[in-house]
């Protein structure tokens, strides 16, 4: 690549190679040596334009890379800090630590390119003061989170999300860079037209000295040569500035692009999301590739396929022996120069069409949750592929990162969400979702005009036999009865434990008379169940259980659990191991 010292030394070897020479006549020297130094002068002054003006082009360019750096860097810092505040681990903390220096040596490296203009200048400072304020935040919300849980963490980040901090800040660098894009814009032009009055004073000069040739017999030839061979180089010069501005505009989309994608991942909810979104995501990203994405269950080793596209055939299903890429832990290409053999998951598909392959392992915290495969899909029929180029290379290994965190993000969300709806003995739902289902369902079956049921069911004599059997065996007999419970309603029926010794049932579609037979089943079936422990049976228990009908004894939460447990105290008052419905309400209600 011709660099900037090579053409200012090729051009001093036109000047002065070729050595001293004598002229026949004063005049014929005084008129070149005249001629030569108004149109070396005026060369040289649209050569130095030319070379301001590619520093101007550089300097716009380097300035809207480093301001989308910034923001790179942000949202790193944004991911380490919700990666902490959600599991609780240092090792989170990595891009959030390194965004606190790195985030100042950009601002400091932004300022020198933007000194030249004032009002940037301002919307530089209002950045550096906003980012200043984001950490702040973020710092705030991490002491809330070692030093008062995690609750009080989630209120900060929702109390900052209001503030729109991060919002004001992604705004003002977007305006930044429209501002840059603008001025870029101006600049090329410029450039083009430096680079215009450069090549139309070579071509000047290029021709008075054609004109004195014979004057200047050997050195004027030796002078055109070097002026051709300065030529090439600065036609070399310009393809290849060319070439590298082509690259960054590719770059900054690609840039782009994987933001944007970062930003969908990042708005997933669950993984069961990730199928309708991918295939829009990634296609953009690789349009001369076909792919797929798989991803590990929570449980047991094989992957399942999530996404795919390009219309390139993969399984459903893998295991860890069926890419080569999984097996080492590292990603895995075929073809591209490469004398490597090919996954087999892929060899299907490759014995359909002439392509390269590279599969990438999706990692997270040294586990391997997933994996991205790309096929590089041939130009036409049978014809033959160079393999994946370089940046689709880098793209994918950034992908890949992103996609990794996403799978860990969602799993443990996952995990929080699960353990927040579920009793940890017994498996069923806990008295919190309750407060989140039954008022949905009751008001469906308000619309709906059907009636529904709620049944309390209590173990008779619970303190007794876990006094007799210690808190193992009592466990053993609530996870025994809640299995028991759960396995005998319906599809659409809830089971909930209410607390210690107690459970609560909602049942759809149940009149009074349906009821009493199902929750009689139970009763009679509870009796029969035997809870063991270190091997050993425990006596069964037995249930009493209390019931009210919606909307008969009442169309909220509260009422209807006020009647199945007034029906609940009569079941106990009657003897225990009995089902009592509540009374229907008299002529006043």
């Amino acid at each position: 690549m011709a660099t900037r010292r090579d053409l200012i030394a090729a051009r001093s070897s036109m000047w002065f190679r070729g050595g001293t020479f004598r002229l026949r006549s004063g005049v014929v020297l005084a008129l070149t040596v005249g001629v030569l130094l108004a149109n070396g002068l005026f060369f040289y002054n649209s050569h130095v334009r030319l070379a301001a003006a590619t520093r101007d082009v550089a300097e716009s360019v380097d300035a809207r890379q480093l301001l989308s750096e910034l923001l790179t860097v942000l949202l790193g810092a944004e991911s380490g800090h919700r990666g902490f505040i959600l599991t609780d681990e240092a090792s989170n903390l990595a891009p959030y630590n390194a965004a606190l220096q790195q985030a100042d040596e950009l601002l400091g490296r932004i300022g020198p390119l933007l000194q030249a203009d004032a009002p940037q200048m301002q919307r530089l400072a209002i950045v550096r003061a906003l980012v200043a304020e984001r950490f702040r935040e973020l710092s705030r919300t991490l002491d809330a989170r070692r030093q008062q849980g995690a609750e009080a963490a989630r209120r900060l980040i929702r109390d900052n999300q209001q503030l729109g901090t991060l919002d004001e800040l992604r705004r003002v660098v977007g305006e930044m860079q429209d501002v840059e894009a603008v001025t870029l814009d101006t600049r090329r032009a410029d450039w083009e037209e430096a680079r215009f009055h450069a090549f139309a004073a070579f071509v000047v000069f290029l021709t008075v000295s054609a004109a004195l040739v014979a004057a200047l017999f050997g050195f004027m030839r030796r002078e055109v040569v070097d002026r051709i061979a300065y030529n090439r180089r600065l036609k070399a010069y310009a393809d290849e500035l060319g070439a590298s501005l082509a690259e960054l505009r590719t770059e900054r989309n690609e840039i782009a692009q994987l933001a944007v994608a970062s930003t969908c991942l990042q708005s997933c909810e669950a993984l069961g999301e990730l199928p309708a979104v991918l295939p829009s995501l990634l296609e953009p990203l690789f349009p001369a590739h076909g792919g797929a994405v798989f991803a590990r269950a929570a449980a047991g080793e094989g992957l399942g396929r999530i996404a795919g596209w390009g219309g390139v055939d993969q399984p459903d299903e893998l295991e860890t022996g069926d890419c080569l890429a999984l097996g080492q832990g590292r990603e895995h290409r075929h073809g591209m120069g490469a004398a490597t053999p090919a996954c087999p998951h892929l060899r299907p598909a490759l014995a359909r069409r002439n392509a390269s392959t590279l599969c990438i392992p999706l990692t997270a915290h040294g586990e391997t949750l997933g994996l991205l495969s790309l096929v590089a899909v041939p130009p036409a029929a049978g014809a033959a592929v160079e393999g994946t180029t370089a940046p689709a290379e880098r793209l994918a290994a950034m992908l890949a990162q992103q996609l990794g965190l996403t799978l860990a993000s969602l799993r443990i969300r996952e995990v929080l969400k699960e353990q927040s709806i579920r009793d940890p003995l017994t498996g069923v739902f806990n008295r919190r979702y309750l407060d989140v289902v039954a008022p949905k369902e009751i008001a469906q079956a308000l619309r709906a005009g059907r009636e529904m049921a709620l049944a309390m069911v209590d173990i008779d004599h619970f303190k007794a036999f876990n006094d007799r059997h210690g808190h193992q065996g009592g466990d053993a007999a609530l996870v025994a009865v809640a299995g028991f419970l759960q396995a005998s309603i319906r599809l659409g029926d809830w089971l909930f434990r209410y607390g210690g010794e107690e459970f609560l049932l909602l049942l759809q579609a149940m009149d009074r008379a349906a009821l009493a037979q199902q929750l009689e089943r139970l009763r009679q079936g509870t009796a029969a169940v035997a809870a063991r422990v270190d091997g050993q049976d425990l006596p069964p228990v037995t249930i009493s259980i209390g019931a009210a009908i919606c909307p008969d004894h009442g169309q909220s939460l509260e009422h209807l659990l006020a009647s199945a447990d007034r029906a609940l105290y009569a079941a106990k008052q009657g003897g225990r191991n009995r089902v009592r419905l509540a009374e229907p309400p008299g002529p006043d209600g």
